[in-house]
């Protein structure tokens, strides 16, 4: 699982990046800024599975960079987790109105964060199980619509 973690303090990061491993999750890039990780998923070089994004952020707010990745058509519905010291829910009414999937406050907790992530990844398999069941039944009913239904030939 490719994660992108996003936040402008460098101690956040390597606590994020040091529970991550913990929890079994390597594959993790940090960024200190919104700006960098933005030019990062969309340079289409690396496909991310997973973000967590702060919320407060010089320059591009956190709810602000979550709205532009939700922007993006291969990003959709993938799981934004918001990273927040504040106590006011009004950032995070807002972060969940622009597509974040959800909130962990700080300080962390080593199990809190695993187990998000496990969450994330258990949604993540959900839909690309739902995904193919759905192209599964699409083409089923593709082919029905083809042939016909008293004779059994294939339509022309």
């Amino acid at each position: 699982m490719k994660i992108l973690v996003v936040d402008d303090d460098e101690v956040t990061l390597s606590i994020l990046q040091l529970y991550l491993a913990e929890a079994g999750y390597r594959d993790v890039t940090v960024c200190a800024s919104s700006e960098n990780a933005l030019s990062l998923i969309e340079s289409d070089c690396i496909k991310y599975d997973c973000f967590f994004f702060d919320i407060m952020m010089p320059f591009i707010h956190g709810v602000d960079l979550c709205k532009k990745v939700r922007s993006i058509n291969e990003y959709n519905n993938t799981p934004i987790i918001m990273l927040t010291a504040l106590s006011d829910n009004s950032d995070i009414d807002e972060a969940f109105a622009v597509g974040a999937t959800d909130y962990v406050t700080k300080p962390f907790n080593m199990a809190d964060i695993g187990a998000r992530v496990r969450i994330a990844e258990n949604l993540i398999s959900k839909r690309k199980t739902h995904s193919s069941d759905n192209s599964s039944e699409t083409q089923f009913l593709n082919t029905r619509r083809n042939y016909n239904l008293i004779t059994g030939l294939l339509k022309h």
